[in-house]
């Protein structure tokens, strides 16, 4: 079974946070203070895959991956409940074996978009 954790991007304040951000039990995010739970839309969560890159680094959706075999890059996202790597909009299944001797986070997309290599698809 998978480990359940997330990454939290702060949109706002344009870093991760490792602030205490709750979910209520509508899946929103916030604060806890003194006078109760204050939702904030600033947060963005990120769910870990449960896979690994060649590194034992975790990959976490948003995450931008190198493929050294056929060097492109790719952002991780979900579909249909299950991790995919995706370069524009076609994604495919992530496989372990296929991240274990290929695959190194170099990035994600809210720090380092310009690392995608997506064509233009207006050509």
């Amino acid at each position: 079974m998978r480990e359940i954790k997330f990454k939290i991007w702060d949109k706002e304040n344009k870093k991760f946070t490792d602030d205490d951000i709750y979910m209520d039990k509508n899946g929103n995010l916030g604060r806890v203070q003194d006078d109760g739970f204050y939702c904030e839309d600033t947060f963005i969560p990120l769910r870990f895959t449960g896979l690994l890159d060649k590194k034992g680094d975790d990959i976490y959706e948003g995450d931008i991956l190198h493929n050294k075999y056929d060097k492109f890059n790719y952002e991780i996202m979900w579909d249909d409940n299950s991790a995919c790597w995706s370069l524009g909009k076609d994604g495919q299944p992530l496989s372990k074996y296929k991240l274990n001797e290929f695959w190194d986070i170099i990035g994600n997309i809210y720090e380092n978009s310009d690392l995608l290599n997506i064509e233009d698809e207006t050509k």
